[in-house]
């Protein structure tokens, strides 16, 4: 008996706990739903062309220019890069070449 008691007080209680469904905020049908969420996506989608288009463009112009961003490392020149540069086509050139030549 005890149990039974106990079995219909559970009972009672958890009929005044059974959580509601929340109340929709407006009442819209299903196109309406399917229309906003059409133009969220394309929205989206206009985003994303902007996006890649812009994207497209980098590479291009990394592909023409030759540059890479990913690993790459600078080298620093030396005095002997900067001397050569600075006599480049010079007398003194030539004779730096032909020094070369004969070491």
């Amino acid at each position: 008996m005890d149990e039974e008691k106990k079995t219909q007080e559970i009972q009672e209680e958890a009929k005044g706990q059974v959580p509601q469904a929340p109340a929709p905020e407006s009442e819209r049908s299903p196109l309406e739903e399917a229309k906003e969420t059409a133009a969220r996506i394309e929205k989206g989608n206009a985003e994303l062309k902007k996006l890649l288009e812009r994207q497209e463009k980098l590479v291009a112009e990394a592909m023409i220019t030759g540059k890479s961003f990913a690993g790459q490392t600078s080298k620093t020149p030396t005095q002997a890069d900067k001397a050569q540069e600075f006599f480049a086509g010079s007398e003194i050139s030539k004779a730096i070449e032909k020094h070369k030549n004969e070491i």
